[in-house]
């Protein structure tokens, strides 16, 4: 009989893998077309606000999954295996995506070949509009800190990891949404950032936040009306991104960066009331879904696979000068190429023995 599987994390897993492949889609016509007064932009931008709940999601439930109490851990084990595995795949990807950058796009896009933008890719990712490898290195970073996570993170000390939470919220989130209102002046900190940046509390910075709020939804039921609240202030977290970014565009351009990062206030209050919506949406429920096994399954797959994809179709076979299209119709158009190929190429790729565990499907 096969064993049923969690609903709630293979839902999670497929939404924010593809609200990842719609921000980098949405992002190339953001970039492509900064005038925002163009239709370009206000059909990137949309949707480059809606997808910016994926990378929460996806640290948040690798909090809930990796910081189970009930799940035995031993760190030998897990450093051996995981944590060395995590960094053999970063090797991997991180060569193939260097060579393609260096080698195969220039030739594809009659550029001058340069072996020099092989190691400058590995150490920068110069080439890339959408250098999805970071995510890589912070999870390798997230693993190194496993198990100091797993001495504290447990039910009867709540109140200290709620207390840790708040604390990274305001050190890190807040602070780096108040730059937004100096991004103009040379990026100058502001009276209050320069203030809390005097205690050096740096180990309060990252995606720690994340990584404790995922194990913190997970285990603990939160009440109706605090749900509605955090549904509400992540909605309206959302449109204030996304209005803000469609109205000074413009005139700071650098402001997409500072609203629409992980690490800001914006993004997560709009990627904790996701998380939290499909979290209690779905509760304990269990299901055995091939489709969505399948679309779950592949996701780390797909991640890796598709920005080779997307530069492919973008920059030399449906560039939007060949298909004077709809730009909506234009950006569907990839997103669904993008989806559907991404799958056909990992459903391939874990099909073959050895090369599968590049796409973490043993």
């Amino acid at each position: 009989m096969e064993k049923k599987r969690i609903l709630r994390y293979d839902i999670i897993r497929t939404v924010a893998i593809f609200l990842v492949l719609m921000c980098h889609v949405s992002a190339f016509l953001v970039i492509q077309f900064p005038d925002t007064s163009t239709l370009e932009f206000q059909m990137g931008n949309i949707p480059n606000g809606i997808c910016r709940a994926c990378i929460p999601l996806f640290v948040m439930l690798s909090g809930a999954l990796l910081l189970k109490e009930e799940k035995p851990f031993d760190v030998k084990t897990f450093y051996k295996k995981s944590l060395l595995w995590v960094g053999l795949l970063l090797v991997g990807w991180l060569a193939f995506y260097a060579l393609f950058y260096s080698v195969i796009l220039p030739a594809l896009t009659h550029q001058p070949i340069e072996f020099k933008n092989f190691i400058e890719y590995v150490l920068t990712f110069k080439g890339s509009d959408y250098p999805h490898l970071w995510y890589m290195f912070m999870v390798f970073g997230l693993y190194l800190m496993l198990p100091i996570f797993r001495l504290f993170v447990k039910k009867e000390n709540i109140k200290y990891v709620v207390g840790i939470v708040v604390a990274a919220i305001i050190y890190t989130f807040l602070m780096k949404t108040l730059n937004v209102f100096v991004v103009n002046s040379e990026n100058h900190p502001t009276l209050f950032t320069t203030f809390v940046s005097k205690f050096h509390l740096e180990g309060l910075g990252g995606y720690i936040a994340y990584f404790l709020l995922g194990w913190l939804f997970d285990n603990f039921e939160i009440k109706k009306p605090y749900r509605i609240v955090i549904y509400i202030v992540g909605l309206l977290a959302l449109i204030a991104q996304i209005v803000t970014i469609q109205l000074v565009y413009n005139d700071i351009p650098s402001i997409r960066n500072y609203l629409s990062a992980d690490l800001t206030l914006p993004v997560i209050l709009y990627g904790s009331a996701v998380f939290l919506l499909i979290t209690s949406l779905c509760k304990d429920k269990t299901h055995n879904s091939k489709i969505l096994s399948f679309l779950s399954n592949g996701s780390f797959g797909v991640y890796m696979v598709h920005v080779l994809i997307l530069e492919i179709f973008t920059r030399v076979w449906l560039t939007p000068d060949k298909l004077n299209i709809h730009p909506m119709l234009y950006f569907l158009l990839i997103y669904v190429i993008i989806i559907v190929l991404s799958y056909i190429i990992t459903y391939f790729i874990s099909k073959i023995k050895y090369i599968r565990k590049a796409i973490h499907i043993k």
